[in-house]
């Protein structure tokens, strides 16, 4: 709790993921709505460079998936050989 209440990154996706066991408990009345707002203080709270690891929880909770920009660069080498001329 004293990580929470410092607003520790590690912590506030952990309890994002702590989350969607609350999502799957909804059926009880007083729990109802309980995982969208750890998810949305949590998005608040979590600096950009750490948002990625949100994107499991919410799409548990929301039923969405957010996307992260990733670049990837490919490089295809291609290798010739001359044909065997004495056969």
């Amino acid at each position: 709790m004293q990580l929470l209440s410092e607003r520790q990154p590690g912590s506030l996706i952990i309890f994002a993921h702590f989350a969607v066991l609350l999502r799957r408990s909804e059926r009880f009345w007083f729990i109802q709505g309980l995982a969208e707002q750890i998810l949305r203080i949590a998005e608040a709270l979590v600096p950009y460079e750490w948002k990625s690891w949100l994107a499991w929880p919410t799409e548990q909770i929301r039923g969405t998936t957010t996307t992260t920009t990733t670049t990837t660069t490919t490089t295809t080498t291609t290798t010739t050989t001359p044909l065997d001329s004495a056969a």
